[in-house]
C-alpha cells in the first residue's frame, strides 16, 4: 500500500528447526503470510530466505510458492534444476567472511558463483548480510567481477 514492489520473507531461524517443526514454524507460516499478501497484492513478487536451511530447504521450495529464494553458502545443487522448472529466481551466496577477506579467494569464490548460477535466473548476493568490516575497496572489487561476467556472457 506504501509503495514497496517486493516482499521479502526472512526468517533468520529456519536452520534451527528439522522434521515437522520445519513444517509447522517455517513453511506453515510463510505460506500463511503469502496468501495474505497475494490475495490483496496478487502481482507483487516473494522473496524469501529460510536461513541455514541446508538441504529442507527442497521442502521449503517445493511447499512455498514464491517468486524469488535466497540461499546460503552452502545449499544443495538439486535447488538449480527444481528453480529453473519453477521459474523461481535464485539470490545468493557470496560468504561474507569471503567478501572481508577479499585477495585471490574472493576473485574465485565470484566467479564460481557466476558459474554456478549461470542457467538459473540469478540475483547475486552475500550468503547473509554484509559485515561491517568489510573494506569497501572488496565490495567495489565484487562489482567489477560481476559487470565483467556479465558483458562476456
Amino acid at each position: 500500500k506504501s509503495g514497496a514492489n517486493r516482499v521479502m520473507i526472512f526468517e533468520s531461524w529456519a536452520g534451527l528447526l528439522d522434521g515437522q517443526d520445519y513444517i509447522d514454524f517455517i513453511i506453515k507460516p510463510t505460506n500463511k503470510l503469502i496468501e495474505k499478501v497475494k490475495k490483496k497484492y496478487p502481482k507483487i513478487p516473494i522473496v524469501t530466505f529460510p536461513r541455514g536451511s541446508g538441504k529442507k530447504i527442497l521442502d521449503f521450495i517445493d511447499s512455498v510458492p514464491c517468486s524469488v529464494i535466497s540461499l546460503d553458502k552452502t545449499f544443495p545443487k538439486k535447488i538449480l534444476k527444481i528453480a529453473n522448472e519453477k521459474n523461481i529466481t535464485l539470490q545468493g551466496n557470496l560468504d561474507p567472511l569471503i567478501l572481508v577477506e577479499g585477495g585471490k579467494r574472493l576473485d574465485e569464490e565470484v566467479k564460481k558463483i557466476l558459474l554456478t548460477f549461470k542457467e538459473n535466473k540469478h540475483i547475486f548476493n552475500l550468503s547473509h548480510g554484509i559485515l561491517p568490516i568489510t573494506p569497501i575497496e572488496n565490495v567495489i572489487k565484487t562489482l567489477k567481477i560481476i559487470r565483467s561476467f556479465n558483458e562476456t556472457r
